[in-house]
């Protein structure tokens, strides 16, 4: 969220802005005894910010860096009116800064106006009622997810990324959906998901790594084994700091690109292991130390909720009746009363419940690993000190990792040796651990199920090898989906389908045999989808839907001959519609990439 909505290069704008917001503290903080030296430093900063918004332009969207100035422009012009009006510089009787205030008012209502304008003319109701009034045709770029006029458009096309967007992709997202079913479909919006949040180099690198022997069996074993919590890594958080002393937590494999996250026990950290750091991963986890410790964490698991027995010692302080006392009451009379004194008990315990718990209290599968063991039948005499009665006291207590003997490495002390060797304990954990192994068999198991499902769905190739590669030789597309794809309907696509293929192999031959052809044809598509609403377009299927034959989009022509067509339709003038500045920038453009074809530098632009 970020760096929604800015330009790649200015991606960091919000941080700019944050740095601006702290500047202008720093006039209040050091200027406090001068009202002037703060206007006019405030003053200078806004202006800076200003000339800054007007320089980079950060956002993608026109309207948006057009409402972005416009705000940094009010804010300068008010504070400016409001600094010239101030008592500081005239004098609280003088008539100037109701003038001022006045006018503060006249700059924060235009600039209201502004912004309601600006914002209306971006709802698609009104962009094409204005489109119809003015004859401005409206064109995007796909790449960037803009529109905007085409002088500004039209030169920056990335032909090879446009051709892409407007014909394999649909293609794809069309037959995805309407042949071979939604699950499928919503497979392939979850694997477009999983590039964005990771990037296309991570997907590389998930297939690029299983050709590297022993990865494909480590990615089964971690899954297999390892996946949930008792998991050890000594590796680099995200924030730089290892904060977690146990170095134990929960993981969880995502399987696309694949990676593990941890989640650890004992701090706030996490961290993601990718394919640089997994094989050491791995091999810390088969490590016979580690495979120790995280035993002993598995034998206190198993008995979670079992009564057990470990003798324990401690001091605590009980009150116990100690004879009488003499006092003055608030008459003045003497009396006397029972009186309790604070004694220092030792208190002794043998059976308790032992329980492990998590980050989230009671729940198997969270993050966090707390023992604790609860007594209740505490016993200690306590003698009074004035009247040397003993007392029987009874109690209740409950103790952590430090009195179970349990250290930040889970190493084998003697402490905890008496609690997992005891002959009344040992049993109940020998029987336990095959329970708890078990659950976590089925708990991961379930993952599995659940991955294997989505890959018989889709398989998560099928993103990088057909999506993302575009104009894919036709019978390695064939070959892919024969031999990759489980799907019965992906499998015979090509066969069930041919026709369709045909279709967008057509349109593929076209498009790469010419970056002019590619430019052509995105040009054409691009008026049609974005203004065929218009009232000019209307009946005008034939000619620009890039769907039909009689498209002008496969029939490249001259100009001239191509406004003599135009013009036969009435789409021709001067400053609307395929106005003289929209037909000079689209033909500037092919005669740039006819030359850079001829001289052998772009044969075959719209391919890749």
């Amino acid at each position: 969220f970020l760096y929604k909505g800015y330009e790649r290069k200015w991606g960091y704008y919000k941080v700019v802005v944050m740095v601006f917001k702290f500047v202008l503290v720093l006039p209040v903080i050091f200027l406090y005894d001068s009202a002037v030296g703060q206007g006019l430093a405030t003053i200078a900063v806004l202006a800076i910010f200003g000339g800054y918004s007007k320089y980079s332009s950060p956002f993608i969207s026109d309207s948006a860096d057009h409402m972005d100035f416009g705000g940094r422009l009010t804010a300068v012009l008010t504070v400016t009116c409001g600094f010239i009006g101030s008592a500081a510089v005239f004098g609280s009787e003088d008539k100037v800064p109701g003038l001022f205030g006045a006018l503060i008012n006249i700059i924060n209502g235009v600039n209201f106006a502004f912004m309601a304008f600006m914002t209306l003319i971006t709802l698609p109701a009104v962009q094409k009622k204005v489109k119809n009034c003015t004859g401005k045709m409206a064109f995007s770029d796909t790449t960037l997810d803009i529109k905007g006029r085409g002088e500004t458009i039209i030169p920056k096309w990335d032909l090879v990324k446009e051709c892409k967007h407007r014909i394999w992709h649909p293609f794809w997202d069309s037959v995805l959906l309407n042949v071979c079913g939604e699950p499928v479909a919503k497979r392939l919006q979850e694997l477009q998901a999983l590039t964005a949040d990771n990037g296309r180099h991570r997907i590389v690198q998930h297939f690029r790594a299983l050709q590297v022997p022993g990865v494909r069996e480590w990615r089964v074993w971690v899954q297999q084994n390892l996946e949930g919590v008792d998991v050890f890594w000594d590796g680099v958080p995200q924030d730089g700091v290892l904060d977690s002393k146990t170095c134990f937590g929960k993981m969880y494999v995502i399987p696309y690109p694949f990676h593990c996250t941890m989640v650890y026990d004992d701090s706030d950290d996490y961290t993601f292991v990718r394919e640089e750091d997994f094989g050491k991963f791995v091999q810390r986890n088969q490590d016979p130390d580690v495979v120790a410790r995280r035993q002993r964490r598995v034998m206190l698991r198993a008995l979670d909720g079992q009564q057990v027995h470990l003798e324990h010692q401690q001091m605590e302080t009980h009150s116990v009746p100690d004879g009488v006392e003499e006092y003055t009451d608030s008459e003045g009379n003497r009396q006397t009363r029972q009186r309790t004194t604070a004694v220092e008990v030792e208190m002794f315990y043998h059976n308790g419940t032992l329980n492990v718990g998590s980050n989230k209290g009671h729940v198997d599968w969270s993050a966090g690993f707390k023992a604790s063991i609860s007594y209740s039948d505490g016993h200690g005499v306590a003698i009074a000190p004035h009247t040397g009665q003993r007392h029987e006291i009874h109690s209740s207590t409950t103790i952590g990792h430090a009195a179970m003997g349990i250290d930040d490495t889970f190493s084998d002390t003697p402490r905890l040796r008496e609690l997992l060797m005891d002959p009344g304990n040992q049993p109940k954990w020998q029987a336990g651990v095959p329970t708890w192994e078990a659950k976590c068999r089925a708990y991961r198991d379930d993952l599995m199920k659940t991955r294997h499902e989505a890959e018989m769905v889709l398989n998560s190739g099928f993103w990088l090898n057909v999506y993302d590669h575009y104009a894919k030789r036709r019978e390695e597309l064939e070959h892919y989906l024969r031999t990759y794809e489980a799907n019965v309907k992906m499998k015979s696509l090509a066969a069930e389908h041919r026709e369709g293929l045909d279709y967008l192999y057509h349109r593929i031959r076209w498009v790469t045999s010419h970056p002019c052809a590619a430019l052509w044809f995105i040009f054409f598509d691009d008026v049609w989808e974005n203004n065929k609403d218009m009232a000019a377009m209307a009946g005008l299927e034939d000619l620009f839907d890039t769907r039909k034959p009689t498209a002008l989009c496969y029939k490249p022509m001259p100009r001239d001959q191509l406004e003599k067509t135009l013009g036969e339709k009435g789409l021709i003038h001067d400053s609307k519609l395929f106005s003289k500045s929209i037909l000079d920038t689209f033909f500037a453009r092919m005669d740039e990439l006819n030359a850079k074809a001829s001289a052998g530098g772009g044969a075959g632009g719209g391919g890749g």
